[in-house]
């Protein structure tokens, strides 16, 4: 990533945005209007703000281990557990 000038960085610090404006603050198109006046921190913050918040890999963990442990299976010893769900997850 190429050197980001002091005069970008040092306008964007600058800016002043009045507190009653934040509740309506939408970060991604804020970036998008400001792209060309802080054309480095804009590429930076948009492919950081970009990437969807996700629950979807814990969300299967939880299901994955309420379906091992069952009334069958509840003396597994936990190192056991993790191994199966290791395996699980990795096939």
């Amino acid at each position: 990533m190429p050197q980001m000038e002091k005069d970008e960085y040092e306008s964007f610090v600058d800016i002043h945005i009045p507190v009653g404006e934040y509740d309506d603050l939408n970060l991604l198109v804020w970036w998008k209007k400001n792209e060309e006046k802080f054309p480095i921190l804009a590429k930076v913050a948009q492919s950081i703000l970009c990437i969807p918040a996700s629950s979807d890999e814990s969300e299967q963990v939880f299901s994955g281990v309420s379906n091992n442990i069952t009334n069958k299976r509840t003396h597994t010893l936990p190192e056991n557990l993790n191994r199966l769900l290791m395996t699980k997850s990795n096939i």
